[in-house]
């Protein structure tokens, strides 16, 4: 099929199951909004229905793909490739290539401990099994760049990559252009490797015209996890005035920062003590508690713990950096709503204990 603009669509879907999603893009495959926006997505039907779907939001030119994939409620999944051709715009004399956002890596490399289910349209229903590289966890590169000076007037960007074992950059995706003052891209793909080298190109292009390209490297840390030591699940008679030790799995990268939360168990969720995030240490001193909310201009509410009470503690942040604060590799053990700069990844653990006298 030769494409020159917007085409209208219907898909619809069979199956023995209710039919869960229906995703659909041009030049790749479509899946959950995190890892592969823009795309078009319907949940619980067995039809889209007519839609429009314009290959310049997808910054597709000359032969491409046009795809489909479908999940029933089962995770049963469907994927079905068109090649298409889309016409290309005309071609300007010369075009700008894309700068770097100040102060920011273009490419930084994220490792998630555990697996993350990005194909459910809710991320309530996470975690889905899918299967990621390296095995169990979820491993992908976020790029960032600053718009061209030709942005809005160009067809949009090529982003090529090339690891460390490979002799030449292939083309992975593009991106249309919006004349947004940034761009985010982030490279998901299962031949990623923690501890090899990746290297990524950025260029502007229009028709046949191809700016120079900006570039940057980065290398995937392997994934960890923390363990909770003291005080134990389950233990009595701990002090009044507790130290919180921990010990992760592995030690990776250079920079390690936690953040340490205490609840109240005889009430709930009525009140907690949250610690600033701590760098390098395995501990945490009851006196570096703060009250929460307030944080971080509380401090802690009491001088000590009440005796013979229930309390219950976890780590909310566990991650590692190759370097801090600006960073090209990030590996996540944990991160319970800390930051949106991460997706969420539960604790492992947590632990409830009860105080003795004193």
């Amino acid at each position: 099929m030769k494409i020159t603009g917007p085409i209208s669509v219907k898909i619809d879907a069979e199956g023995p199951n209710d039919i869960d999603l229906i995703y659909a893009a041009f030049g790749k495959t479509p899946g959950a909004g995190y890892l592969t926006s823009p795309r078009a997505v319907y949940s619980n039907t067995y039809t889209t229905g007519t839609f429009s779907i314009d290959p310049a939001t997808y910054g597709v030119s000359g032969w491409t793909t046009f795809e489909v994939v479908v999940y029933d409620e089962n995770g049963n999944r469907t994927h079905v490739i068109y090649r298409v051709y889309v016409q290309p715009a005309a071609t300007p004399e010369t075009i700008a290539p894309p700068t770097f956002i100040t102060g920011v890596p273009m490419a930084r490399a994220i490792t998630l401990s555990k697996q993350v289910g990005y194909m459910s349209v809710n991320d309530s229903r996470s975690p889905v099994e899918i299967q990621a590289a390296p095995a169990g966890t979820n491993l992908y590169v976020e790029l960032g760049w600053a718009k061209s000076p030709d942005d809005p007037g160009i067809a949009g960007y090529r982003i090529y990559r090339k690891l460390a074992e490979e002799a030449n950059f292939k083309l992975i995706y593009t991106v249309g252009a919006t004349g947004t003052a940034t761009y985010t891209y982030r490279d998901g793909q299962p031949d990623l490797k923690v501890g090899v080298q990746v290297t990524y190109r950025i260029t502007a292009y229009k028709g046949d015209a191809e700016s120079s390209y900006i570039e940057a490297s980065c290398t995937p840390l392997p994934p960890w996890d923390v363990r909770l030591l003291e005080p134990a699940h389950g233990e009595t008679g701990v002090s009044l005035k507790p130290t919180f030790r921990w010990q992760p799995t592995q030690v990776v990268g250079a920079v390690q920062r936690y953040r340490v939360w205490l609840w109240d168990a005889t009430h709930g969720w009525g009140w907690a003590l949250i610690s600033p995030y701590l760098i390098n240490t395995t501990e945490c001193l009851w006196t570096q508690l703060l009250v929460y909310p307030g944080y971080p201009t509380g401090g802690t509410p009491w001088e000590r713990l009440q005796p013979h009470r229930t309390y219950e503690w976890y780590l909310d942040y566990a991650v590692v950096f190759d370097a801090f604060p600006t960073w090209t590799a990030a590996s996540v053990a944990i991160n319970d709503g800390a930051t949106t700069a991460f997706p969420d990844v539960l604790p492992a653990d947590i632990a409830q204990f009860t105080t003795g006298e004193r």
